[in-house]
C-alpha cells in the first residue's frame, strides 16, 4: 500500500509539473518560431525596398547622364555660334582677331598719330575655378581659364586697360594680367 500511495502522490503532483514544463517549452518554441518568421519577412521586405531604391537611383543615373551629354552638345554648339557670330550681347567674338590688313600709319585708314598697339592678357578667374573642379562655365569657353592676349589700339596703356575692362567686366569674372605695348604710330 505504501508503494500505490507513493505512485498516487507521484501522480498527482508530478503529472501537472511535467505538464507545466512541456507547455513552457512548446510556448518558447513557438515564440521563437514566430520571431524567425517575422525577422525573415523583415529581412525580405527591408531586401525588396532596397532593390527598388537601386533600380530607381540606376534610372535617375541614367537620365542624368542623358542630359549632361545633351547639356554638352548645346554648350558646344553655343561656343560654336559665338565663335561664328559673336556674344548675343552685340560684343565682339572672344576669339582675339589678328590685325591683319590695317594700314600703315599716314595713309587713309590707319591709326591717328599718337595711339599705340597694345596686346591685353586677359583671363576669367571664374572659368579657372571651374576648370580647377573639372566643370564647365555655364556661360564662357574654358579657354578663358588661360590668358587670350587681345590686340587694343589707346593713346596709353592705362586707355588700353580702361577699354578692356569695359568689354570685360570684372563683374563677370575677367582679370586684366598684363598690358604690353606692341608698336607705336607715328
Amino acid at each position: 500500500m505504501d508503494t500505490l500511495l507513493l505512485y498516487l502522490i507521484v501522480s498527482i503532483i508530478g503529472i501537472p509539473v511535467i505538464a507545466f514544463f512541456v507547455a513552457r517549452f512548446v510556448s518558447s518554441y513557438k515564440r521563437e518560431v514566430s520571431m524567425y518568421e517575422w525577422s525573415s519577412a523583415e529581412v525580405k521586405r527591408r531586401g525588396e525596398a532596397i532593390h527598388q531604391i537601386e533600380k530607381k537611383f540606376k534610372d535617375s543615373a541614367s537620365a542624368m547622364a542623358k542630359l549632361q551629354s545633351e547639356v554638352n552638345r548645346l554648350t558646344e554648339e553655343v561656343e560654336a555660334y559665338k565663335k561664328k557670330f559673336g556674344k548675343l550681347d552685340g560684343s565682339k567674338p572672344d576669339a582675339p582677331k589678328p590685325d591683319a590688313g590695317k594700314a600703315p600709319a599716314g595713309k587713309p585708314g590707319a591709326p591717328a598719330a599718337g595711339m599705340m598697339k597694345f596686346d591685353v592678357g586677359i583671363f576669367n578667374q571664374e572659368v579657372r575655378d571651374y576648370v580647377a573642379q573639372d566643370k564647365a562655365h555655364k556661360e564662357f569657353s574654358n579657354n578663358w581659364a588661360e590668358v587670350n592676349y587681345i590686340p587694343v589700339e589707346a593713346k596709353s596703356d592705362a586707355e588700353a586697360r580702361a577699354q578692356m575692362e569695359k568689354r570685360y567686366p570684372k563683374a563677370k569674372g575677367f582679370v586684366i594680367a598684363s598690358v604690353k605695348l606692341v608698336k607705336e604710330y607715328g
